[in-house]
């Protein structure tokens, strides 16, 4: 999809509209606005364009432009007609344009008056009090291992059962995790058909999720999939808290293939709309592939590998579908058993104990050891450039730093993260450049990645990547200006969330074995960050594209006249 504006500049008019484009080729007005110029007024008698007409035609330009920027538009098509072409000063008036895009390119570029950013209010580190303590999460005694948040949940109840794929699964059968996660809890069981199974959660669950994750313990070569099976209830449905779920995954009935199909096509679907619409999220993870190994599973669980598995499962389906059920029951069987679980219960102690009194061992039969154990491939780099039917693209840069894989810098990376992305790719990219956004995200494991989306270039961007180094070993801000990113840092670990996202982020942190106070450190190394030690990570930033990682989402032409020596793929 992408927003077309037209400005068609007449001798009497001007008018401005703007389509919305649909990736099926549909559209539908959103937007116009004429007005009444007279740019030709007089212009039989004198041969030369009306002034106030100019005037005026100037004036609704720089009001479209606004609109532009406002609505999101990607593409403007703008026309004269006979009244520019035909005067004599029709030439001046197209240059004067052309200059006036100049000034306003200059004013972009420009820096604000420091008096005037002075002006505005901000927070400053004297305003930061200490850190809030948090409730930490306590193992219990219960029939399974548990993992047990005492957090006051408002009489809501969240049981999250979280799944060790390791030794349950290889590695060439981690798109089948995927298709599993996505078909269950959509097809009938022993109990319910799926329309009655449906009627079930809604009366009973707050909310019902299976879904799958990676934890990698900040290693690049190290991978841990699991299988979350996530829901909530209220105090007064805690039984079928338990029951629910655990009828899901021990009595689901996959043979229904029709029902099979449409699931998976649906998935497809959201997949194709999802690259579409967010293709910098799937660059970036794609290119971190080159490095990590948690990256290579996550892009089989439910990524580019994952979306190509499933477009050939349904390209061949008469072929395949089959034996898909019993493939899925096979698989089923592997991962929902006692000996690979860990469950994390968030609610108060009286809530757990009549949760646990429910559901006993979650009818999860202890399965021998299996032979299927988890060997991932060794890393290989990506160019890859994936043709999506978008007229903008998605540029996603990865690569392996060495300078930020230890702990001890983590905060100022933080810190300087903002700083290039708020200052200076900003500017560059989406001011410059054209991009409708970009950023710059930084990893305890060592790997970092760019990535821009909805960008009208591709090149041109990888270029201004690549001066990130420079920019960021010769910043220089001032105290406020330093001072107002480490506030904003520091704001993404005090930000105050709900208990089911703390329990949440809390689970994550252990199952990748960080340290509870990790997050506390993290945010005193952001208190104390100054701009000589931001400086000092830029020499660590790339300087060029050898041997880095570059994963582009955008059209064939965009792809094919770039100069970047990516292997293009289609991928829809």
């Amino acid at each position: 999809m992408e927003n077309l504006a037209i400005i068609d500049m007449g001798s009497n008019s001007i008018r401005f509209i703007v389509m919305q484009i649909n990736d099926n080729h549909s559209y539908f007005l959103q937007y116009q606005q004429k007005e009444a110029i007279r740019l030709g007024k007089g212009m039989s008698e004198t041969g030369r364009l009306n002034p106030d007409g100019v005037k005026r035609a100037l004036e609704c330009l720089h009001v479209y432009k606004h609109m532009m920027e406002v609505m999101q538009v990607t593409r403007c098509i703008a026309v004269a007609t006979a009244a520019a072409r035909s005067a004599s000063d029709g030439a001046q008036f197209i240059e004067r344009i052309r200059e006036e895009v100049k000034e306003l390119r200059k004013e972009q570029e420009t820096p604000d008056d420091p008096s005037d950013i002075a002006k505005l209010p901000f927070l400053s580190l004297s305003d930061i009090g200490p850190a809030k303590p948090q409730p930490q999460p306590v193992v219990v005694e219960a029939p399974l291992p548990c993992l047990a948040h005492e957090l006051d949940t408002h009489g809501i109840d969240y049981a999250y059962h979280y799944f060790d794929l390791t030794h349950a699964v290889s590695y060439d059968e981690l798109p089948l995790v995927g298709i599993l996660s996505d078909v269950l809890g959509k097809l009938d069981t022993a109990q319910h058909s799926a329309s009655d199974l449906d009627t079930l959660i809604e009366a009973n669950l707050g909310a019902l999720a299976f879904f799958t994750e990676v934890y990698s313990k900040d290693r690049t070569d190290f991978a841990q999939p699991v299988l979350v099976v996530g829901a909530s209830a209220l105090t007064d449905h805690t039984q079928q808290l338990a029951s629910i779920p655990a009828e899901i995954w021990s009595s689901t009935n996959f043979t229904d293939l029709t029902r099979l199909k449409d699931i998976l096509t649906q998935r497809r679907i959201g997949l194709e709309q999802y690259f579409i619409s967010s293709g910098h999220a799937a660059a970036i993870n794609r290119a971190l592939t080159s490095y990590a190994a948690s990256a290579e599973v996550t892009d089989m669980l439910g990524g580019i590998s994952f979306y190509c598995y499933l477009k050939d499962l349904l390209a061949h389906w008469d072929e395949r579908a089959q034996s898909l059920p019993a493939q899925l029951a096979d698989l089923s069987a592997r991962i929902f058993c006692d000996n690979a679980i860990t469950v994390s219960f968030t609610g108060s102690a009286e809530s757990r104990e009549k949760f646990w009194q429910a559901a006993g061992t979650l009818g999860l039969p202890t399965q021998p050891a299996h032979d299927h154990t988890l060997i991932v491939p060794a890393p290989t780099l990506k160019r890859e450039g994936f043709t999506i039917p978008s007229n903008v693209s998605y540029v996603g840069f990865g690569f392996s730093n060495a300078c930020d894989g230890q702990r001890e810098t983590a905060g100022t990376w933080q810190v300087a993260s903002r700083a290039i992305t708020l200052d200076y790719l900003w500017n560059e990219v989406r001011v410059k450049g054209g991009a409708y956004g970009v950023g710059f995200r930084p990893s305890l494991m060592g790997l970092d990645s760019f990535f821009s989306y909805r960008d009208p270039s591709v090149d041109a961007t990888v270029n201004r990547y690549l001066g990130t180094n420079e920019w960021l070993s010769q910043w220089t801000p001032d105290k406020n200006e330093l001072e107002g990113y480490i506030v904003a840092s520091v704001a993404t670990v005090d930000a105050p969330v709900r208990p089911r996202a703390l329990a949440r982020r809390q689970d994550i942190e252990r199952f990748n074995d960080r340290p509870q106070n990790r997050l506390n450190q993290l945010r005193e190394h952001m208190l104390h960050t100054d701009a000589k030690s931001c400086q000092a990570l830029g020499q660590s930033l790339p300087t060029s594209t050898a041997d880095r990682s570059i994963v582009v989402f955008g059209p064939r032409e965009a792809l094919e006249t770039s100069e970047l020596d990516l292997e293009i793929i289609d991928l829809m």
